[in-house]
């Protein structure tokens, strides 16, 4: 299954055809989705919003979306998880939640700089954030470091194959790209200077 999420808690759901929209129960704008099976979908937004969709009206109120305590009111700008018991939440002001399967708790980040984007390498304990002014953060399954960054542009996403092999884009036409050992820009086949927003391969 497919999901997509924006302004007005717009939530729509492929079913093969066509992208009809789901009632969430919310109003606020979400700024980004990912879930672990078309049963269980988180949902981040503005003010706190972290909505959950399990299939299920589990609060009885006619939504299938289900609000979560975040325990934040910073909005939240991006979402990903390794599994259902391990999902990172990040936002405004260096927001970094954490749900472990029962409830969302604060990471320290280090920073008060905002963060967009949020993934993590697989077979590995390494998770990436970046954000504002070209933060770009490493949690090594213990910590929340800042890494050297080569640029002071926003950074919307970050995606990568492996812990040494890691995307970041943003502002101004912004590729970023992690060996393993350090960021460096890349530029774009067609030169570019508009906002990148999501990267994926």
């Amino acid at each position: 299954a497919m999901f997509a999420a924006g302004d007005y808690a717009t939530i729509r759901r492929y079913n093969g055809q066509a992208w009809p929209p789901m009632a969430p129960g919310a109003s606020v704008r979400l700024n980004g989705i990912w879930g672990t099976s078309s049963s269980n979908v988180y949902a981040v937004g503005n003010g706190g919003t972290i909505l959950h969709y399990d299939g299920v009206d589990d609060n009885l109120d006619g939504s299938l979306w289900d609000p979560m305590t975040s325990g934040t009111t910073a909005s939240l700008l991006g979402v990903w998880g390794r599994s259902a018991s391990d999902v990172y939440a990040v936002g405004e002001e260096g927001i970094i939640l954490r749900y472990n399967g029962s409830l969302w708790s604060p990471m320290s980040s280090g920073t008060t700089r905002s963060l967009a984007g949020v993934w993590g390498a697989p077979s590995s304990s390494n998770v990436f954030a970046v954000g504002e002014y070209g933060i770009i953060l490493r949690y090594n399954g213990s910590i929340w470091t800042t890494m050297p960054s080569p640029t002071t542009q926003w950074l919307s996403a970050v995606w990568g194959e492996s812990s040494s092999s890691v995307f970041a884009v943003g502002d101004g036409g912004t590729i970023l790209y992690f060996n393993g050992t350090n960021w460096s820009p890349k530029k774009a086949g067609t030169s570019t200077t508009m906002a990148l927003r999501g990267v994926w391969g």
